[in-house]
């Protein structure tokens, strides 16, 4: 019991350090104190005390009614900030089960439901960065875990991050949830809830894979700057510094990672499902 007490301190001290250190190198709206509720769940040095804050965190956080810090279902954080801190988390350690079996990835599934069906709530604040960030929680957290992917699946991501896929928000969101998808339909588990909806899935990737580096292009390259989406720039940026000349070479790796992502999932279906040769 020592021993276990001692080992889950660590990993609260060693994950509040990395997250800190990295809102310490970047100055952007993650460093406010818009993630608080989560560092500081995160910093509980007692298991108990810890898991049961996180639990009531990932419960709350998809019915914030927060625009960046007016208050709202979320002890009045930004949902934005706090979603980022999760990738943060998620993107540090992938393979940590505490955060999935507490809620993140149901919680990331209920948040990219929301993100479509709620244009209102979208729009409101920093809410648009919260789509991007949320589909690749899931995809950082399932990228190497079966069990992770399982938890996607009962939380319903398979649905919305399909919708992603097929362009119902931009080429940003659609690479996240590109990246998620080929991982879902990696595994032999999980690879059910894909096959399931294996017709449209065949047919976005594949549009996808065909499209991405000329919609990229169109909608966002040949763009001045001043008429690019401001969250896309930031997104693009982040940790990297502004610039025109950054937000071009990053749009063009990020849409060959598109490409390579829906390709990858394409692979997926037809290793496995013939019906979809």
């Amino acid at each position: 019991m020592e021993l276990n007490t001692r080992t889950s301190k660590g990993k609260a001290k060693a994950m509040a350090k990395i997250l800190e250190e990295e809102e310490e190198e970047d100055d952007d709206f993650f460093s406010s104190s818009g993630c608080g509720c989560f560092l500081c769940a995160i910093k509980e040095p007692d298991a108990r005390l810890r898991r049961a804050s996180l639990s009531a965190f990932f419960r709350e956080l998809p019915y914030c009614e927060d625009d960046g810090g007016t208050g709202g279902g979320s002890n009045g954080q930004s949902c934005a900030a706090a979603v980022g801190a999760v990738w943060r988390a998620a993107m540090s350690a992938p393979d940590d089960p505490e955060l999935p079996s507490l809620g993140a990835i149901r919680c990331m599934s209920l948040l990219l439901a929301r993100a479509l069906a709620d244009a209102a709530w979208l729009r409101r604040g920093d809410n648009v960065y919260v789509p991007y960030y949320a589909a690749h929680v899931i995809g950082s957290y399932t990228i190497r875990s079966s069990a992770h992917a399982e938890l996607a699946v009962a939380a319903g991501a398979v649905r919305p991050l399909l919708a992603l896929l097929g362009g119902a928000m931009t080429w940003v969101e659609q690479r996240a949830a590109a990246r998620a998808l080929g991982h879902l339909a990696s595994y032999e588990p999980t690879f059910p809830a894909v096959e399931r909806h294996a017709t449209e899935a065949v047919q976005l990737a594949v549009r996808s894979a065909s499209t991405c580096i000329g919609d990229v292009y169109a909608n966002f390259v040949t763009l001045a700057p001043s008429r690019r989406p401001k969250y896309q720039r930031d997104l693009m940026t982040f940790g990297l510094g502004g610039g025109a000349d950054a937000e071009d070479r990053k749009a063009e790796e990020w849409a060959s990672q598109l490409q390579c992502w829906s390709l990858y999932l394409l692979s997926c279906l037809a290793s496995r499902d013939l019906s979809s040769h």
